[in-house]
């Protein structure tokens, strides 16, 4: 499961540690749901970079974390369609 941390400002940021580890070791997690309202990780992220001022560090961190999952979302999809 990917694990959130809360940073002193309280905005929930992903560690990007925890997308290399899942791409690893179980990447169709990247489309795993919650159960509350049908996110996956990459929404969860883009939800909460819409809700943070662009012009803040955490908007830019948030970024780079929602490119990562990008980038391992494809890289699975890539792979599973070579399958």
């Amino acid at each position: 499961m990917l694990s959130f941390v809360h940073n002193s400002g309280g905005t929930v940021i992903l560690l990007e540690s925890h997308i290399k580890r899942v791409k690893r070791a179980a990447p169709q997690i990247l489309y795993a749901q919650d159960n509350c309202r049908s996110n996956t990780p990459m929404d969860l992220v883009q939800e909460l970079e819409a809700e943070t001022n662009t012009a803040s560090e955490d908007h830019q961190r948030l970024d780079e974390i929602y490119t990562a999952l990008h980038r391992a979302s494809i890289e699975y999809y890539m792979r599973r369609k070579r399958e």
